[in-house]
């Protein structure tokens, strides 16, 4: 079959170089464009004008949209967000009383078993202090709960499941004055907790929530996520029941697995300093050609990115920590101090310096919601370290494809690349990009397939995945 030609009043993506690249120049914009899609990869770009003339099985005019490469966001955990949606949802709640009012709905609403909770930040309470274990049992109804904060780093859990978890004994089990468990925990406390909480819920529930976070990235013009998968964040259990049905799911996913036990990497500052040490081993230029990756680029130091430069380390940063998090009063001023907290996420003294990167939410950390941190990183609470449009465009599009080593394939707008597309209504490109975060795709396409759009665009394509790698 001939394919499908895609007309769009405007296009990003389809021209030009990247920031990176040999021209030094962005991608920039294009208008009324033709994009032939055949087999799963896009066989021709041309003028709107010539659309009838690429010999397409169906023309669709589009009309006034902006048509992108599909966005990829970088760093994700799935079952954490799609349990965000199915559990008690903590996001926005200002106080105890309203946190035991969302367990209690949940649990409610759900059949049995352990009730799960995600999103509570308590630093944002007019009135400090987390409920008991005793009043989230209460709310409940008995049944044990575990309630996750923004970052996935605390919780909060009834005794049950310290218990039962062998949490509370462990480092970071929170007490209170008296001696007794708050309910709070941290550290391997948490770690224990989490796994524990994670081991009560059934196959059937972590593949619905798989399922429920990849539909909303599908309707957030997301093609492609990077799946990071770790002991202490989710399970083995729970990373195999993603990866094991890779050809089968509407997104492309590259999974991560966390487990090496090496405790220096945890300080970034060290991981620099053992890069340095490999390539003194391998030497720079087969050092650098592996690309190796740092995730979660966030305090550097005033030499960071030189290093990481000098280094050819690629950066995986989340813009939207700087719009929750900095700025004054903020809590990276709160927690590190008002020096360490104006040297966060310096996203333009990286770019400066050639360091590759990739744009990511950690969802469910802030939101599954590329144009949230294109917003984030236009919009830094710093000016010197804001980035423009298309580079932040960039950093959610291209950028995430050159941190899976994807760049050659997928990741433009080009005659032979993956036909990974998404379109959004208007001109994207005009328009202040917080105002598109509430806003859904027109469709969303990976490999040629329509993973969300309306029926009437969909069409069968003789092209299969052949598992994501």
């Amino acid at each position: 079959m001939p394919g499908l030609a895609l007309v769009a009043r405007t296009a990003w993506g389809a021209g030009g170089e990247p920031a990176h690249g040999a021209g030094g120049g962005a991608f920039g914009p294009r208008h009324d464009l033709a994009v032939l899609v055949h087999e799963g990869r896009i066989a021709a770009v041309a003028p709107a004008a010539a659309a009838g003339s690429l010999g397409a099985d169906r023309v669709v005019d589009l009309g006034d949209v902006t048509l992108l490469p599909g966005f990829v966001d970088a760093h994700v955990h799935l079952t954490a967000t799609g349990l965000g949606v199915h559990g008690a949802n903590l996001r926005g709640a200002r106080s105890a009383a309203q946190l035991l009012e969302r367990v209690a709905a949940a649990a409610e609403r759900s059949a049995g078993g352990l009730v799960w909770g995600d999103g509570y930040d308590e630093t944002t309470f007019p009135s400090p202090g987390l409920p008991t274990p005793a009043a989230l049992d209460a709310a409940a109804g008995g049944r044990p709960v575990y309630l996750s904060r923004v970052d996935g780093h605390q919780g909060l859990a009834t005794l049950q499941v310290l218990a039962e978890a062998g949490a509370l004994a462990a480092v970071g089990c929170d007490r209170g004055p008296d001696g007794a468990p708050t309910g709070v925990v941290r550290d391997d406390a948490n770690h224990r907790a989490r796994r524990h909480a994670i081991g009560q819920l059934s196959n059937a529930t972590l593949v619905a929530a798989q399922d429920q976070a990849l539909a909303l990235a599908a309707r957030r013009g997301v093609v492609c996520v990077h799946e990071m998968g770790g002991p202490d964040i989710s399970s083995r259990r729970d990373f195999e029941l993603l990866i094991g049905r890779l050809d089968t799911l509407p997104l492309q996913v590259v999974g991560y697995w966390g487990a090496f036990d090496l405790d220096y990497v945890l300080d970034r500052k060290q991981a620099l300093r053992c890069a340095r040490r490999a390539v003194r081993v391998v030497g720079h230029t087969a050092f650098a050609a592996c690309r190796h990756r740092i995730e979660h680029v966030e305090l550097l130091g005033s030499d960071g990115a030189d290093r990481m430069a000098e280094l050819g380390l690629a950066a995986g940063v989340q813009p939207a920590f700087d719009a929750a998090w900095g700025g004054p009063n903020g809590m990276y001023e709160r927690r590190l101090g008002s020096r360490r907290a104006k040297s966060m996420n310096p996203f333009a003294d990286l770019w400066r310096r050639g360091v590759p990167m990739g744009g990511s939410s950690d969802s469910n950390v802030t939101p599954l919601n590329p144009w949230h941190g294109v917003a984030a990183a236009v919009h830094h609470h710093r000016a010197p370290q804001r980035l423009g449009l298309p580079v932040a465009l960039e950093l959610f599009t291209l950028g995430g494809r050159v941190l899976a080593r994807q760049e050659r394939t997928t990741g433009r707008i080009q005659p032979g690349q993956r036909a990974d597309l998404t379109a959004f209504p208007g001109d994207a490109l005009a328009i202040d990009p917080s105002k598109l975060e509430q806003v859904d795709a027109v469709f969303t396409m990976v490999g040629g397939r329509f993973a969300h759009g309306p029926e009437e665009l969909a069409m069968d394509v003789a092209f299969s995945f052949g598992g994501w790698t």
